[in-house]
């Protein structure tokens, strides 16, 4: 009843235990679990940062491009508005003429373009009368050089102006609804556009717009010395909201639209005189190359005429305006025609057009320079008239002008540089998370095999328990009754006498050999055993082994049969070899004690370099699934609740320990019947 007790605690609190791992092994791959999740979503968070970082950097170079245009842009514009009306004509009267006197010669200034076809944005300037008539900055000079290209190149830009650009506003220079002269063909306003790709690229909430006002300022001296200068700035960026982009239909493209139409019209007083010593200049020079009609040659000859300059004259220029003549020969670049930068003059009633055909290979130069300047590592870009297909670019830049746009395709020189970049956080991330789950299984599998051994200890350690009190109550019962009969004088009979005095010796030996084999295990174990190695011969310490075992092998009617070669003299330790012996030969008589043959039998051979000894009896045997556990420490082959046999469960695993002890090796040999023990030890002197 007791043992049933016992062994219904012992499984109770196997199973807290095992519930308490099965606990602590589930919160482990939860908390695994988590941090799992934990981390591969940071990864996916890192994805999303570093694509909206990389939003971010396309939508920062295209600002820059956008900006770097825009500033150039506004420089020339604002340049080109402030240039004298008079730096059209290719020689004029400076202002401070009027105040000459009679005897004084009226001195003719060179124009500032009189050498220069192409400046920044322009290529070849001119001006075209209420008339027809079409001259340039660089008439007169050019009539005199002996250059021919250059020569060329001037009546180029006049027959170009002649042939493209007249036919569209001749007809309304004459008519007095100027400035609004014809601009059928000119872009008039841009309507914000917006485009997408289905590439990676940065977004912007809504489009961006940019309206640039060209401001002129001109100061001119005046008939009475007074000098008048007038400007007019940049408009504030989407500060009108005609100016202002819808909302951007795609987070991959970005409209810029730059309106060059926010120029006012500026009025300025200058003297009478100094205006008709310009118009006289003016016909001398278009006389020169045969413009003027026969009633206009009194004008030009009257060189030396002086004028009154008491009065004053208001002058009237407008903003530029541009017009696009498209289908034409000379029309080249990204838009669709030639593009043609206008402003309107009107001294009294004199009405002129002034301008100049602009170089969009200059924007297109100065688009690229931006680009190169500003576009990060990783990046490439392509301009073209219109947005690429979505699939081929990462974020499109729109600068749209009143003659036409121009799209900064920005793109990934390696589209999957940003999944490539994961993929190597992955790796990290799974091989990490893969070392951690086998340091996690291993460290589990130790906590188990550990749990187990302890329980495996636990038992064995109560099963010895149980054992020894076992092993101890019965040879201490049968001493206490042998001597309580002898010493009563209950036994007349002398060889009864001798008889029950022999049993209480053989107690006695029993009883010591059982504390002697625990004594040694637990030295054994603490490392603290010492042992004294002898040269002598085998043979003779295992028959003194036999001399000591045979009284109890007798009285269990069991034989000891030897069977020794000879064996050289080696070292070793005689006690520890007769412990071996002895504990071989006990555990042969307590499972083969309910055979029919009872003998046992020891031999000893030579081997090679190894002394043999075998001990074999006739007994049941060891099942198979039991051999690999006989050497463990206080195993037994049956249950300590149903055992027969006698015995602590350390008489093998003593045999194992000081064989190593002699550096040799024990192990069970297969056999049909029995069990047939070999001790293997190495022959050394």
């Amino acid at each position: 009843m007791d043992i049933n007790a016992k062994k219904k605690q012992y499984s109770l609190n196997e199973k807290k235990l095992y519930r308490r791992l099965s606990i602590l092994a589930l919160l482990m791959f939860s908390t695994m679990a988590g941090l799992s999740w934990l981390g591969y979503n940071s990864i996916r968070v890192r994805q999303q940062g570093m694509q909206e970082q990389r939003k971010g950097d396309f939508v920062a170079v295209a600002d820059q491009i956008r900006i770097d245009v825009k500033e150039q842009l506004e420089h020339f514009i604002k340049t080109e508005q402030q240039r004298p009306y008079t730096d059209y004509q290719p020689f004029h009267v400076p202002d401070y003429t009027d105040n000459l006197n009679e005897s004084q010669t009226i001195p003719m200034v060179q124009s500032e373009l009189a050498d220069k076809f192409e400046s920044s944005f322009a290529l070849g300037h001119f001006q075209v009368n209420s008339q027809g008539d079409v001259i340039t900055p660089y008439s007169q000079v050019f009539l005199n050089s002996q250059n021919e290209d250059k020569l060329y190149q001037n009546n180029a830009i006049i027959d170009n102006v002649k042939k493209n650009l007249l036919p569209s506003i001749t007809s309304n220079i004459t008519k007095n609804n100027i400035p609004g002269f014809k601009t059928s063909n000119a872009r008039q306003g841009q309507q914000s556009r917006s485009s997408g790709s289905d590439g990676m690229g940065p977004g912007l909430g809504m489009g961006m717009g940019m309206g640039m006002g060209m401001g002129m300022g001109m100061g001119m001296g005046m008939g009475m010395g007074m000098g008048m200068g007038m400007g007019m700035g940049t408009p504030e960026l989407n500060s009108n909201p005609q100016n202002r982009l819808a909302a951007s239909k795609s987070d991959n493209s970005a409209n810029y639209y730059m309106d060059l139409k926010q120029q006012k019209t500026k009025t300025m007083n200058v003297s009478r005189a100094n205006i008709d010593y310009n118009r006289q200049a003016l016909n001398n020079d278009m006389s020169q190359q045969g413009m003027l009609n026969a009633p206009d040659q009194r004008i030009a000859q009257q060189t030396q005429q002086r004028f009154d300059s008491s009065e004053t004259v208001p002058i009237r220029i407008d903003g530029f305006s541009t017009q696009t003549i498209t289908a034409t020969p000379e029309a080249n670049g990204i838009f669709d025609g030639q593009i043609f930068f206008l402003r309107h003059v009107q001294i009294e009633d004199q009405h002129l057009v002034q301008g100049f055909k602009f170089k969009s290979e200059k924007l297109i130069d100065i688009i690229n320079r931006a680009a190169d300047r500003y576009k990060k590592t990783g990046m490439a870009y392509i301009i073209s008239p219109e947005q690429l297909p979505e699939s081929s670019i990462a974020y499109a830049a729109i600068l749209d002008f009143d003659f036409g746009q121009i799209v900064v395709n920005l793109s990934e020189t390696d589209p999957l540089w940003i999944i490539k970049e994961i993929s190597k956080y992955k790796i990290w991330y799974f091989s990490i998370i893969a070392i951690a789950l086998v340091m996690m299984g291993l460290a589990g599998g130790g906590i188990w095999h550990s749990m187990n051994s302890q329980i495996r200890l636990n038992r064995k350690k109560d099963d010895f328990i149980s054992a020894v009190s076992h092993e101890l109550r019965t040879p201490l019962t049968s001493i206490r009754m042998y001597a309580e009969m002898l010493e009563n004088n209950w036994v007349k009979d002398t060889n009864k006498q001798q008889q029950y005095y022999s049993n209480v010796r053989q107690e006695s030996e029993r009883l010591s050999r059982l504390i002697e084999n625990v004594l040694d295990f637990s030295r054994l174990q603490r490392g603290s055993k010492r042992y004294d190695f002898q040269l002598g011969d085998l043979n003779d310490c295992i028959s003194k082994a036999i001399e000591m075992i045979k009284p109890c092998a007798t009285r269990a009617d069991f034989e000891i049969i030897n069977n020794f070669e000879p064996i050289q003299a080696f070292a070793f330790d005689s006690d520890a070899i007769m412990q071996m012996v002895i504990n071989l030969v006990d555990n042969a008589i307590k499972y083969a004690n309910n055979t029919d043959n009872k003998q046992i039998i020891i031999r000893t051979r030579v081997d090679g370099p190894n002394a043999i000894i075998e001990v074999k009896d006739h007994g049941p045997g060891i099942p198979h699934r039991q051999k690999k556990n006989i050497f463990d420490p206080f195993y037994r082959c049956h249950e300590e609740s149903t055992r027969t046999t006698t015995g602590v469960g350390l008489g093998l695993a003593l045999v194992q320990r000081l064989t190593q002890a002699h550096r040799g090796h024990i192990k069970l040999v297969n056999t049909t019947i029995g069990a047939t023990f070999q001790i293997a030890l190495p022959r050394e002197s």
